[in-house]
Order: C-alpha cells, then sequence, then structure tokens
C-alpha cells in the first residue's frame, strides 16, 4: 500500500484499471471454468449411460445362458471409445461373470462387487453402472469404467483459450484506458506544476489549462481564480507598501 502510494496519478490509474479488469476476468473465467467441467462430465455422464444400457440389453441372454464368450463379445465392443479403461458384467449375486481392461495399468481391475446403480465420478475417472434386466427381472449388472484424461483436457484446453482471449481483452483495455486516462490525470499533473512554479518562482501569474468541464474542470478554474486574486493582493499590497501616507503619492 505504502508503494501504492508513492507512484504518479498515472500509474495510479494505470493499476486500478489493471487489477480490476484481470480480477474481473479471472473470476469470470474461473466461473465459466468450472461451470464448463460440471457440464461436460454431466453430458459424459449422460452418454456412457445410454451406452451402459444399450450393452446391458444386449448382454441379458448372454447372462441368462452363462455364455461369457457371448458376454465378453458385447462388452469388448465398448473398447471403441478410447477412454472406456473397463467393464465388467456380474450375476445376480454381484459375482464377476466377465470382465475387460484396457487400462488395467492406470486404473486397476474391475471391482469385486457392483457400485450402486448410476454414474459414479472419481477424481481420474467415470463409473457407470447399469442393471441387466431379463422380462422385468434384475439377473445381473454392467459396470463401464470411463477414463476422464481426455475430458479434463479439452476442458483444459478451452479454459487456455478463454484466458487468452481474457489477456487480448485486458491488452486491448490498457491501450484504450491509456488513451482515455490522459484526460483525467493530465490537469491534475499540470495543475501540480503549475503550483510547483508559483512556490518556487513566487510568481502568481502563471495559469493552469485545462479543456475539461468536469470537476477536474472546475478545480482548475478554482485554481486559477485563487491565483488570480493572491496576484491582485500582491499588487495591491506592493503599490500601498511604497505609497507615502501623507502625499498618498
Amino acid at each position: 500500500m505504502l508503494k501504492f502510494r508513492r507512484l504518479s496519478i498515472k500509474y495510479k490509474i494505470l493499476s486500478v484499471v489493471v487489477l480490476t479488469t484481470g480480477l474481473s476476468l479471472l473470476l469470470s473465467y474461473t466461473g465459466v471454468f468450472a461451470n464448463d467441467r460440471a457440464y461436460q462430465r454431466d453430458i459424459l455422464g449422460q452418454e456412457m449411460q445410454v451406452l451402459a444400457r444399450v450393452i446391458s440389453a444386449r448382454s441379458a441372454a448372454a447372462l441368462s445362458f452363462n455364455d461369457k464368450v457371448r458376454a465378453t463379445e458385447n462388452i469388448s465392443t465398448l473398447l471403441f471409445r478410447n477412454s472406456v479403461t473397463n467393464a465388467c458384467i456380474y450375476d445376480a449375486f454381484g459375482r464377476k461373470f466377465v470382465h475387460i481392461n484396457a487400462d488395467a495399468a492406470n486404473h486397476g481391475e474391475c471391482p469385486s462387487a457392483p457400485a450402486p446403480e448410476g454414474a459414479h465420478f472419481q477424481s481420474d475417472y467415470l463409473d457407470v453402472v447399469e442393471p441387466i434386466t431379463l422380462n422385468g427381472i434384475k439377473i445381473g449388472s454392467l459396470l463401464v469404467r470411463t477414463d476422464l484424461t481426455e475430458l479434463e483436457s479439452r476442458v483444459m484446453a478451452q479454459f487456455l483459450r478463454n484466458v487468452a482471449i481474457g489477456i487480448v481483452a485486458l491488452l486491448t483495455a490498457l491501450l484504450v484506458s491509456a488513451r482515455m486516462q490522459r484526460a483525467i490525470y493530465r490537469p491534475i499533473v499540470e495543475l501540480g506544476e503549475v503550483a510547483h512554479l508559483v512556490t518556487h518562482k513566487n510568481n502568481y501569474a502563471i495559469r493552469a489549462t485545462t479543456d475539461n468541464e468536469d470537476e477536474l474542470g472546475e478545480t482548475v478554474r478554482a485554481f486559477n481564480s485563487m491565483l488570480s486574486k493572491i496576484e491582485r493582493d500582491k499588487v495591491r499590497l506592493t503599490e500601498m507598501a511604497y505609497l507615502d501616507p501623507l502625499t498618498e503619492l
């Protein structure tokens, strides 16, 4: 705060513009990032639930007939999505029936028992669990695990693009404000220069100039009026100093 007080009025105004604009952009883009991230996760969760629902319907017959080959073929079709790392089918007792692991090294094996039905987001993956039913009776569950690296990368890339746009907007605002702020700080600077000359040279004939019609303009005109009054009083005092009280000459 002490350093800020020592800055010239020009740089104080510039600092205020940078801080307020930069903070506003940071808060807005952080909000956009959080909202976009939540929206993208919600969309991914819905997509994977629909996909899991289709696979679970196709796998009902294979599970009921204990056909592991057919069941494995069904869940293997999920691998067309590069983000799918694991898929498992569980029987009615929650025991693992078949499974595939596209990326077991990073995301491990399928859980020994299925999680509750629905979409479950973890730090770096999404688990979607759908029931497998036959004639309205639940005979098992399907779990699909999806890696979130691609989604997070896409959201972050969008955030960085927004930040780049924000930096351009901030620089544009600085250029515009640099021109406009001259109308604010220039009369103040000139007023200070005039006051400095009056103080050090004792010259009350100097006047400050401004084209402003606002409060700054009124301040400059009031300052000039004060100088005019002081100048008149000084002349009058000078004349009185040399005036003979008897002859009044």
